[in-house]
Order: C-alpha cells, then structure tokens, then sequence
C-alpha cells in the first residue's frame, strides 16, 4: 500500500452484500438451484431467476462482462415474453418485479465499462417507477398501473427502489472519478434528507468533498452529521474526519483512529453485519498504517480477516492476508498467513484478484461448473419471444 495515496471512495455505510465465496462454490449452488424442484411454480420461478442473477454476477467476478451482459439481456426478454402471456390471457404477470435486478445488473455492467451516463440513466429509470412514469427496463415494460400493483404486491419495493437509485448512482460516478458530478448528483437528492437514505447522500458528499481535496470541509461536515445516526454510521463518518485530518496534519486523527481501533477489537461492531464491516475495517487498517501504528493496523486486519473467514468472502481474506503480510510486525501467524494466501492465489476465480497477482486470465470453457451453469441459464431463458420490442 503507498501510505500516501488517497482511500477509495467506496461507501461504507450498511446496505446488503452478499458474501463472495470461492465462484466454483458459489455456480454450483446458483446450478442446483435452477435445476432443482420445488412445491409451485412460482416459488420455482423466483428462486430460480435470483439464481440466474447470481449467475450473471459470477460471471462478471469472472471477467466476462459480455457474457453477464447477455444473461441480463435475455432475462428481461424472458420476463418481457411471460408479461406478454400474462395479457394475452387477460392477466397480469406475478413476475414483473423481477425485471428490476438484471436492469440494475446491466446498469452496473455499464458503471464498470465507464459507460457512466448510460449506467445513471438505468439507475434513474428505477427512480421514474416510483414517480408514476411508464418505463422500459431493456425489452420489459412496466406501467403506472403495473407498478401499482407490483408496490400493493411487494411493500418494499420503492424502498429499495430509493436506494438503489442513490447507491448505484453514487458508485457510478465515483468509479468514474467524477467528484464533482458526485456533489451535482446529490444536491438533487433534497427529498432523502430525514430519510433512511440520508447516510448515503452525506456519505456520498463526505467521499466527494474529499477527493476534491476539500478535507476542512469534510471534517466540519462529518463532525456535524455524526450526533443524528446511530454509532456504527458515528464511526463510519469519524473514520472519513480522520482520513482527512491524516492529510491536512492534524493531531486528532491519530487519536480518533486508535479509538476506532480500539472500539472494534473490544466487540462493539459485533450488530453489524460482517459484510458491511470488511469495507470499514479495510480502510481504518489502510489508515492506521498511514500514521505509522504498526500494532493497531495488525489488530483491526486480524479481526477483518476473522470476519472475512466467516463469511467466506474470498477476496477480502485476500486482502487481509495480504495487508498482515506487508505490516513490519512480527507475529506467531506469518507462516500460516503466508500459506493461506498462496492457497486463495492457487485456487481463485475471481478476475480481480488474479490480475493483481499477474496470473493468466480465467478461461470459463476449461471449469465444467461454469460451462454447465451457462448451458443452463441460456437453457432456461431459451425459446424467448422474438417480438419482444426493443427499448
């Protein structure tokens, strides 16, 4: 790590991630599952489509953006066909729904390609559902009326809806470097103050004021956020005021990061989910290794490493491992550690870790479990209607 560059500006906040276990494991279960029986149909089809978006998201932790991209495509297709159905029968579809995550998955897609103003119109389609407006979501059309009814159906939807909108939106232009359209974006979002998303849209502008180079700013703005949420997000927007602090010299930092520290060893995370936690627990070892505090950094990425192992989320042990194994402190583990990563090294899939290790890319035609998996995805959005209009 070079102590002197800026931390990413990924949020910490909590919101629900899935754990990234090893992708072999991961496809053979989203496999079983699309295969698998079940009591009704439509439990059949619900479990079977959160499979398939499973299966698109392997295969981008794959480094093979089109072929997730076509997964998705060919889910709202399919959604598209048995919407189509529905009407013809003169019902409605109890699918429609569903359209909403591969929509979302093509809008990250496009984030990662850089695509940004197309991945901020798929997020802001979400958006214009919960404004009453007609919407196409790829080949999927959704009404005023259907939206509705969907929202009568799934209570949570617009809450989600929200969330994605800001959160997607957020992570877009932040991979695209674009602070300053950050702040833009933001300062459009006045109706999620008071709201539950309130912790994202001030961590948002906490991210972007920094990579501005606005770091007073920062600090002012965590200082007066903070008393209004609950301790974790306390935390979450101190370890933004001392990042900055770091930078601009001030004495503090080195205190509040200690006491984070400090906080986190002695268990008072342990509500929150673990997910959530390896996102923070990275950055206040990466700052703590900034300030030159050696033994503290080696504590919190313990810990961040015994979440890690938890929840099985392979590239954050890697990460752990390999900030433990760069630290100048001596430890009874280094050997075990040193082992434990050469195996992940060994062993994974996934297209991040393997590029910065310098290994060859992942070849899906030479794992049966991915060929298998993709053969049954196509497979079973297969026999698509071909007059489903285009967007």
């Amino acid at each position: 790590m070079d102590p002197t560059s800026m931390p990413s500006p990924e949020l910490l906040s909590h919101y629900p991630r899935i754990p990234r276990i090893p992708l072999e494991e991961w496809a053979a279960g989203s496999l079983a599952l699309i295969a698998g029986s079940f009591d009704d149909e439509l439990s059949a089809r619900l479990t079977q489509f959160s499979a398939i978006n499973n299966a698109a998201l392997i295969f981008t932790y794959l480094d093979d953006p089109k072929l997730a991209k076509k997964l998705c495509e060919m889910e709202l297709a399919w959604l598209a066909s048995k919407s189509m159905d529905a009407a013809a029968a003169g019902s409605s579809s109890q699918l429609l729904h569903l359209a909403i995550d591969p929509w979302v998955n093509q809008g990250r897609l496009l984030a990662l390609a850089r695509s940004t103003s197309e991945a901020l119109d798929c997020f802001g389609r979400v958006f214009s559902l919960t404004q009453g407006e007609d919407v196409w979501l790829g080949s999927c059309s959704i009404t005023s009326f259907e939206w509705k009814e969907i929202e009568r159906l799934h209570p949570g939807l617009r809450s989600t809806a929200y969330s994605v909108y800001i959160i997607e939106s957020l992570k877009a232009l932040s991979m695209a470097g674009d602070s300053a359209g950050v702040l833009a974006f933001l300062d459009r979002q006045r109706w999620a103050e008071g709201t539950e998303l309130e912790k994202f849209v001030i961590e948002g502008r906490l991210n972007g004021l920094s990579q501005l180079g606005l770091h007073q700013e920062v600090m002012e703005l965590a200082e007066e956020a903070a008393p209004d949420f609950d301790y974790f997000h306390q935390a979450v927007f101190a370890l933004h005021s001392a990042e900055s602090g770091y930078v601009l010299g001030v004495n503090n930092a080195r205190r509040v990061a200690c006491g984070l520290a400090s906080l986190l060893c002695g268990g008072a995370f342990e509500g929150i989910p673990k997910t959530t936690m390896l996102r923070f627990v990275l950055r206040l070892g990466e700052l703590l290794e900034r300030l030159t505090e050696p033994d503290a950094a080696l504590v919190t990425y313990v810990k961040g490493l015994e979440s890690a192992t938890t929840v099985n989320d392979q590239p954050a042990q890697w990460e752990f491992l390999r900030a433990l194994l760069r630290l100048p402190v001596a430890h009874c583990l280094y050997t075990e550690w040193t082992q434990q990563l050469c195996r992940i090294i060994g062993t994974t899939d996934y297209g991040r870790v393997r590029r910065a290790e310098g290994l060859a890319p992942n070849r899906i035609d030479e794992r049966p479990v991915y060929v298998d998996l993709r053969r049954a995805v196509i497979g079973f959005l297969g026999g698509v209607a071909s007059t489903v209009p285009p967007t």
